[in-house]
């Protein structure tokens, strides 16, 4: 049985650095329910280089004081048990600390309908089990720059509420490249010997698929997926 490795989603490529190096670090505090778990997700931590870890805990418990204390940009949670009793908590959090992202790492459960709906809209990032260090690095990335990444427990990525990108021709590389370097439409059917009428339909279809309103909206989703 052949299985889809999540690293190979466009949306985990390794950072771009030219927009992350803009950014101050990302603060975060860790909080795991179980010590195997925190530790594991210390190691993969130290792949995310744009990121700044303040406190950890190994206890949910321990961990609410050390995000009132340090106030992070993100608490990164490791929770194996039921998520019910999750939610008050987490509502209080995010009323009392207004910009706290939380990013929610869960085991592999059965069925998406497993998840409270009312999980999504608490959490900016979620992420199932087992999950790559490139992952957890691009999530963090992502969320730090205010969007909402969910992979649901059928291995579905979604950024923003859409899907995550699927497939790029190399035709569809090009005419970003291209665009990316300020070109309009007849240049780059000029370069690509190609009709003007081609190029824009191409590049309509980007914008869809990358949800863009505009050129330079489309350059920047292509520069921040790693698609050119």
């Amino acid at each position: 049985m052949s299985h889809t490795k999540p690293h190979n989603n466009p949306a985990f490529l390794p950072p771009q650095r030219v927009f992350v190096d803009t950014l101050p670090p990302a603060t975060l505090v860790l909080a795991s329910s179980t010590p195997l778990a925190l530790t594991q997700l210390q190691s993969k931590l130290t792949h995310c280089s744009h990121l700044r870890l303040l406190a950890s805990s190994d206890t949910l418990s321990q961990a609410i004081p050390l995000v009132m204390l340090h106030r992070p940009d993100i608490l990164l949670l490791s929770h194996n048990e039921p998520v019910e009793p999750l939610l008050p908590l987490l509502a209080n959090l995010k009323e009392t600390l207004e910009g706290l992202a939380i990013i929610l790492c869960l085991p592999a459960f059965p069925d998406p309908s497993d998840l409270p709906a009312a999980l999504e809209h608490l959490c900016e990032g979620i992420l199932t089990s087992p999950c790559t260090s490139k992952q957890l690095a691009r999530t963090i990335e992502l969320v730090s720059c205010g969007y909402t990444v969910h992979t649901t427990p059928n291995h579905t990525t979604t950024i923003n509420g859409q899907p995550a990108i699927k497939t790029i021709s190399s035709r569809d590389r090009e005419i970003l490249r291209l665009l990316c370097l300020g070109l309009g439409n007849a240049d780059i059917a000029r370069r690509l010997f190609l009709a003007e009428s081609t190029i824009k339909s191409h590049t309509s279809r980007l914008k869809n698929m990358l949800h863009a309103h505009n050129r330079t909206a489309l350059a920047v989703a292509a520069i921040r997926y790693g698609l050119v």
